[in-house]
C-alpha cells in the first residue's frame, strides 16, 4: 500500500507536470512567435488567432475546455457528491498554504508572515504595494514639474506690458490667463494630496483615497475637454505666445496625467485590498479544517491528496485561460476604443465587466466567441487612411520659429543673459540645458498630445468663431513607425547614432463622435478623447511570470543628417505599432559620447520625428 509520503511525492510531480502543460511559459513561447510573424498588427488579433479553440494543436482555451472534460468523467466515478469534492478542495491545507505563501511571500510559521505589504520582496501585497509607490510618485513628479513650467510661463510673462492684457481667445470667448494656471495648481494640489498620504493600505486611509479617485474622473474628463479647446486657441497680451501657449499645454498635459495616476493609485489600492481580504478568509478556513476533515470520509490523507488532483489541474487550466481571456478582452476594448462593449450570444449578454463572473471552462468559450462576434460588428466600418506626419521639437515643442509668416529671420531673448539667439541657437541652448555633461546624455522629455498646424497629425474638429463645426477631424489615430532624424552641419563623421526611445504616461485616442464646444465653457471641448494608460506587459523570461513596466523603452537608430526631414525607411522603427500617436511624456535619450564625441550640440539644428500613422475620418 502507497504511503503518505509516496503520494505526497506522486502529487508534486502532478503538478510539476501540469505546470509544464498549461503554465504560462509554456503558452507564451507559441504566443510571441505569433508576434513575430506580424501577420496581425492588433494585439486582439493576435489573441484571437492564438486561443480558437478550433485551430490545430493547444491553446489555454482548449486545454481549460479539455480538462474540464476529463473532470466530469472522472467525477462520475467518484462516490462522493459534487459538493463535497469542491469543499475537499476548498478546506485542503496543500492549498491553503500555497496560496498564503503566494500572497504574503513567506509560509504562516514564518517569523516573516504578516500583514505589511512591503515585508516582503516577490509576493503579491508586496507587487501591490509597489504598484500603489510607482502611482504615487508619479503624481510628485508631476508636481515638481508643473512648478517648473510655471515658473517658465512667469518669465515670460515678466515681459509682457500688463499681466492683466494677457488673455487666452476661445473662438469668440476669453478667459485671463492667471485664472488658467490657478486652475491647474488648484487641481493639481488637490491630487497631490492623495499622494501624500501614508500607508494608504490601512482601511480608513483606503476608503478615503478611492472616494477620492470617484472625483478625481470627473475631473480627468473635464481637464481632456479642456486641453482639446486649448489646442485650438489663441494667445494674445505678449510676444512669445506660442512659448506660453506650449507651456501652457504641458502643464494641462502633467495635471491630466497626475489624475491618471490617482485613478490608478485607487485601482492598485483596490486590488491590495482585496488580497488582505482573501488572507484573512485564508487564514479563517486553514484554522477550522482540522475539526471538519476528522469526521468526513476523506480523512485518509492518502485519499484526500490523490482525489484532488483532477480539481487541481481544472483549476490551474480555468484561470490559466481566463487570464489570457481578460488580456484579449483589453485588447479589444483598445482596438475600437470601446471601454464597455457588449453583445448578446447564447442568451446571456456578454460584456467586459462579466469575465470574473464565469464558473467554468465552456462559459469562457462563450465569452471567446462573443468577442469574435462583437470585433465582426463593432457598429461602424474601420478603414484606416495612411499618413505621414514630420513632428520638430525646435518647432513644435520649443515653439521657436524660424521666420515670421513674412519671411523676417525672428530672435529669441534669452532668459539668463539676455542675449538675442536666432531659432536654433535658442534651441541648442535649451538642449545644452538638457545635457548632462557626468552622463553624457540628452534626456529629452516631450507630448505629442497635440495638433501639428496644417498637418493630419492627431487632428481634432474645426469650429467657426461663432462655434459651428466646419470639419470632424480623425478618429483612432495610432503610430505604424517612428523615424528620428537629427539635422545639422555634423563634422564628427557618423550618418547614425543608436539611443533610446520611451513611450510612457498616458495615451489619448479621439472618440467615434467629435466633442462639442461647451457653450457655457469655451475652454473645453466635451467627450471628444479617451485616455489610456501606457502600461507595457511583457514575459520575464527571468522569472517565468508576466510583468509589466510603467513605459515602453526600446533601442532606436538615429539618422544624422544634413539636411532636415529626410526619410529613411531602414531606420523607421515599428516598436510601438498600434500604440495611440498621442502621448503625454515620451522620453528620447541622445549619447553624445562613447568612448569617442558622437554628436556636437553646437552642430544640431533640431531634432525631428517622422510618424508614420493611420486614422480613420469621423463619418
Amino acid at each position: 500500500m502507497a504511503t503518505v509520503n509516496d503520494t505526497l511525492s506522486d502529487l508534486e510531480d502532478l503538478r510539476q507536470n501540469i505546470r509544464g502543460k498549461i503554465n504560462v511559459l509554456g503558452f507564451a513561447d507559441d504566443f510571441l512567435l505569433l508576434v513575430k510573424k506580424g501577420d496581425d498588427p492588433d494585439s486582439f488579433d493576435i489573441l484571437r488567432k492564438y486561443l480558437d479553440p478550433n485551430a490545430p494543436g493547444s491553446n489555454p482555451l482548449l486545454i481549460a475546455v479539455d480538462e474540464l472534460d476529463t473532470l466530469e468523467a472522472s467525477y462520475q466515478r467518484y462516490r462522493s457528491s459534487q459538493d463535497e469534492l469542491a469543499e475537499q478542495l476548498s478546506d485542503s491545507s496543500i492549498t491553503y498554504v500555497d496560496r498564503l505563501r503566494d500572497i504574503v511571500g513567506v509560509f504562516p510559521d514564518d517569523p516573516r508572515y504578516s500583514d505589511d505589504p512591503a515585508a516582503n520582496p516577490g509576493s503579491d501585497l508586496y507587487q501591490q504595494h509597489v504598484a500603489t509607490e510607482t502611482a504615487r510618485l508619479r503624481i510628485l513628479r508631476n508636481t515638481t514639474e508643473i512648478d517648473n513650467l510655471q515658473q517658465q510661463v512667469q518669465i515670460e510673462l515678466a515681459k509682457a506690458t500688463a499681466i492683466s492684457n494677457v488673455m487666452i481667445h476661445y473662438g469668440n470667448q476669453r478667459a485671463n490667463i492667471t485664472e488658467a494656471i490657478g486652475h491647474i495648481n488648484a487641481s493639481q494640489e488637490a491630487v497631490k494630496s492623495l499622494a501624500e498620504i501614508k500607508n494608504p493600505w490601512t482601511g480608513l486611509v483606503n476608503g478615503v483615497v478611492q472616494a477620492a479617485g470617484e472625483e478625481t474622473k470627473g475631473q480627468l474628463e473635464a481637464e481632456k475637454e479642456r486641453i482639446a479647446a486649448l489646442e485650438q486657441a489663441t494667445i494674445v497680451g505678449i510676444e512669445a505666445e506660442a512659448t506660453v501657449k506650449t507651456l501652457l499645454l504641458n502643464m494641462s498635459i502633467l495635471l491630466i496625467d497626475s489624475q491618471e495616476a490617482a485613478l490608478t493609485l485607487r485601482q492598485e489600492l483596490g486590488r491590495l485590498e482585496g488580497l488582505l481580504r482573501e488572507k484573512s478568509d485564508l487564514e479563517r478556513k486553514l484554522a477550522q479544517r482540522d475539526s471538519r476533515l476528522a469526521r468526513r470520509y476523506f480523512a485518509d490523507p492518502v485519499h484526500r491528496l490523490g482525489v484532488q488532483s483532477g480539481m487541481i489541474r481544472a483549476n490551474l487550466a480555468f484561470e490559466e485561460a481566463r487570464q489570457f481571456l481578460f488580456f484579449m478582452s483589453r485588447a479589444l476594448e483598445y482596438k475600437w476604443n470601446k471601454r464597455n462593449w457588449f453583445i448578446p450570444h447564447l442568451g446571456r449578454t456578454h460584456s467586459s465587466s462579466v469575465l470574473f463572473k464565469l464558473r467554468n471552462a465552456r462559459e469562457l468559450d462563450d465569452f471567446y466567441q462573443a468577442m469574435c462576434l462583437y470585433d465582426v460588428n463593432p457598429g461602424f466600418s474601420y478603414t484606416p487612411t495612411p499618413m505621414t506626419d514630420w513632428f520638430s521639437v525646435r518647432e513644435d515643442f520649443f515653439g521657436l520659429q524660424r521666420t515670421n509668416r513674412y519671411g523676417q529671420v525672428l530672435y529669441y531673448t534669452d532668459p539668463v543673459s539676455g542675449e538675442r539667439l536666432t531659432a536654433i541657437q535658442a534651441f541648442r541652448r535649451e538642449i545644452q540645458k538638457l545635457h548632462s555633461q557626468a552622463n553624457k546624455l540628452i534626456t529629452l522629455e516631450f507630448s505629442t498630445v497635440r495638433e501639428i498646424p496644417g498637418g493630419t497629425f492627431f487632428r481634432g474638429p474645426r469650429f467657426y468663431a461663432d462655434g459651428t463645426m466646419w470639419s470632424k477631424g480623425y478618429f483612432m489615430d495610432k503610430i505604424d513607425s517612428v523615424m528620428i532624424n537629427l539635422p545639422g552641419s555634423h563634422t564628427l563623421g557618423y550618418t547614425r547614432l543608436t539611443g533610446q526611445i520611451i513611450y510612457g504616461g498616458s495615451s489619448f485616442l479621439r472618440n467615434f463622435a467629435p466633442g462639442q464646444l461647451d457653450p457655457e465653457r469655451p475652454d473645453r471641448l466635451r467627450n471628444e478623447m479617451t485616455a489610456y494608460d501606457t502600461r507595457h506587459w511583457f514575459y520575464n523570461l527571468n522569472t517565468d511570470t508576466w510583468d509589466s513596466s510603467e513605459a515602453q523603452s526600446v533601442p532606436i537608430l538615429m539618422q544624422l543628417s544634413p539636411d532636415p526631414r529626410v526619410p529613411n525607411e531602414v531606420l523607421k522603427n515599428r516598436s510601438f505599432k498600434e500604440r495611440g500617436v498621442a502621448a503625454t511624456r515620451w522620453t528620447l535619450l541622445i549619447p553624445t559620447w562613447e568612448g569617442n564625441q558622437l554628436l556636437d550640440i553646437d552642430e544640431l539644428d533640431d531634432i525631428e520625428i517622422l510618424f508614420d500613422h493611420h486614422a480613420m475620418e469621423r463619418p
